[in-house]
């Protein structure tokens, strides 16, 4: 999957197998939702200074996280996958 695009809201996730992204630090007030669409096997996004963890896992459709980068770090708003 790469890099999730910071110039969208919303980023779907869409695995054909196994799958790996990355977030990086966004700008004070920005918002970003992730939202599992297709799962053909897990994503796991590593999140650039996200309080209390630093990877979402995705394992099912439906599964979102909202996050806020608020100063310097990413907040979770609301989450469906596994924060590790």
């Amino acid at each position: 999957l790469g890099a999730l695009c910071l110039s969208k809201r919303t980023t779907a996730i869409i695995t054909t197998g196994a799958a790996t992204a990355t977030l990086a630090n966004g700008v004070s007030g920005q918002e970003k939702i992730v939202l599992m669409t297709v799962d053909a096997g897990d994503a796991v996004v590593t999140v650039a200074n996200m309080v209390g963890g630093t990877t979402l896992t995705f394992s099912a459709v439906g599964q979102s996280c909202h996050l806020l980068f608020a100063g310097t770090k990413w907040h979770v708003v609301s989450n469906t996958a596994a924060l590790a």
